[in-house]
């Protein structure tokens, strides 16, 4: 298309194709250098420089990536944007398309597949073409929660199945193993994802959801997890008889404090101490040591063991927890609240597998899609499973943290 353009758009037409980072835009480059040179018609006419080609009339045509030095100044005729999911920002794009003021009819063209970061330009446009504000063509099944390994979203999804694009070649990535859904899904199905390698199969976390009010007269554990001033704070209850998971409280770090208002979470902890149905608290004690140390000297009394430590570093115990909260979600042995909250931290979750087993963390260590509520789920789950295996305590009554 770009040496289509370069050919035929007339005098001085500058012609660009823009690449992720300087390796993708030299594979670009040497590609269309190929093909000038396999075509005797076109090497009659386009003359092979080092780092551009030389058209007729003065048309130029030139390859731009993302990690070079910005390129102002630029007027450009006709751009073309490989894999735009790939551009770490929208700078590129901008300088493109305010340099094309000066054209009478200029055009830039956008070719991409689906990506998971939606902080990027690709989900930008994608949003845009969605509601009509851009000229928009998507292949994507119609059914965004359709069955991945479906040949009927496969064949919606690509128009090219069956002509160059080979059924063989589907099967054989996907292969039914479930790890390679989210890639399946971007790259064949054309459908974003939440995170690079999902944790759970597409659409399971949303089948679980059962919508009910939380009663605190109901016997159940919770689990606080969190951090001071980066992560945010979670508190997660889950149900004893039918493991039913609440978010009973959230906290992000207050703008003008810099941190988390700890005073709010202590106080919330406090009053889920103090429910009727409340039979423990699980937590990691790492960023909230302070508030463990005085929580177990007020309540664990007399052999009574109602707030535990649960560090979630420990591989002894999150392996087997991330374990029994897969295999609860996939056999549909638990429900949740549907709180949009804790989905978006179950999505944000990816899957680490090394020798010591797999279990959940984050994308990367300072992503700023948290994971919090995931991690309490996992922890309130394992608790109440643990909890309900053993005889029942006495009751106890609390003073409320309001009462004071």
């Amino acid at each position: 298309m770009a040496i289509y353009a370069l050919v035929c758009l007339g005098p001085a037409a500058h012609v660009y194709s823009c690449a992720g980072d300087k390796k993708q835009a030299s594979i670009v480059f040497d590609e269309a250098k190929r093909m000038v040179r396999a075509d005797p018609e076109l090497a009659g006419i386009i003359r092979v420089q080092r780092w551009h080609l030389e058209g007729p009339e003065d048309s130029i045509y030139r390859v731009l990536s993302a990690d070079a030095e910005l390129q102002q100044g630029l007027n450009p005729s006709f751009v073309i944007f490989d894999e735009v999911h790939v551009q770490p920002n929208g700078d590129l794009w901008d300088a493109m398309r305010f340099g094309m003021g000066a054209r009478p009819n200029p055009m830039m063209v956008g070719i991409t597949t689906a990506g998971f970061d939606r902080t990027t330009l690709a989900w930008d446009l994608y949003e845009q073409g969605k509601r009509g504000d851009i000229y928009f063509w998507w292949s994507e099944p119609k059914d965004p929660n359709c069955d991945w390994m479906d040949h009927d979203a496969w064949a919606q999804a690509n128009p090219a199945l069956g002509d160059f694009l080979y059924e063989a070649t589907l099967y054989e990535d996907a292969d039914g193993d479930a790890k390679h859904e989210s890639g399946f899904r971007r790259y064949h199905l054309n459908q974003w994802t939440t995170t690079h390698s999902a944790w759970l199969p597409h659409g399971a976390w949303a089948d679980r959801a059962v919508v009910r009010p939380f009663n605190p007269e109901t016997p159940f554990v919770a689990f606080a997890d969190g951090s001071w001033s980066n992560d945010s704070t979670g508190l997660v209850a889950a149900t004893l008889t039918d493991y039913h998971l609440s978010v009973l409280g959230h906290w992000t770090p207050d703008p003008d404090l810099g941190h988390i208002d700890m005073g709010k979470v202590e106080q919330r902890i406090r009053e889920v101490l103090a429910m009727p149905g409340c039979k423990g608290l699980a937590f990691d004690p790492a960023f909230l040591a302070d508030l463990f140390a005085r929580l177990e000297a007020e309540f664990n009394l007399n052999g009574r063991e109602l707030i535990v430590k649960w560090p979630t570093n420990s591989l002894v115990r999150m392996v087997p927890a991330c374990q029994e909260f897969y295999t609860a979600v996939i056999e549909k042995s638990l429900t949740h609240d549907g709180d949009p909250r804790l989905a978006e931290h179950i999505a944000n979750a990816v899957l680490k597998e090394d020798r010591h087993g797999p279990r959940i963390v984050k994308e990367a260590k300072g992503s700023q899609r948290k994971i919090d509520l995931a991690v309490c789920a996992v922890g309130a789950l394992a608790e109440a499973q643990r909890l309900g295996a053993v005889p029942a305590l006495p009751p106890v009554s609390f003073t409320s943290f309001l009462d004071d």
